[in-house]
């Protein structure tokens, strides 16, 4: 039995949309897999001083949020290291 979709798309044909987003999260996912490799050779040390002198095995473990996250990551990094934290008190300490 044929549907509307299969003489559209043809069997097993997958809609070109489909295919775009695909091909765009792949690109998405290895331009993120680069950066983690000179994030976590060079990056992380300069965004986080106290993160520098640790092991693989942490810097393993936060790889899929620096592959997912990687545009925030090079805009933090290329802004040249961590921002300050803006609470109430550090804004209080800074007015006196």
């Amino acid at each position: 039995m044929e549907t509307g979709l299969d003489l559209a798309y043809g069997v097993g044909a997958a809609p070109f949309w489909a295919v775009a987003v695909v091909r765009a999260l792949g690109l998405y996912l290895a331009l993120g897999a680069a950066f983690a490799v000179a994030f976590h050779l060079r990056g992380l040390r300069r965004l986080d001083p106290q993160a520098g002198p640790t092991t693989w095995g942490f810097r393993l473990l936060g790889t899929p949020g620096v592959v997912a996250l990687w545009p925030l990551l090079a805009r933090a990094w290329l802004r040249g290291g961590p921002s300050a934290e803006r609470t109430a008190h550090r804004d209080a300490a800074v007015a006196r």
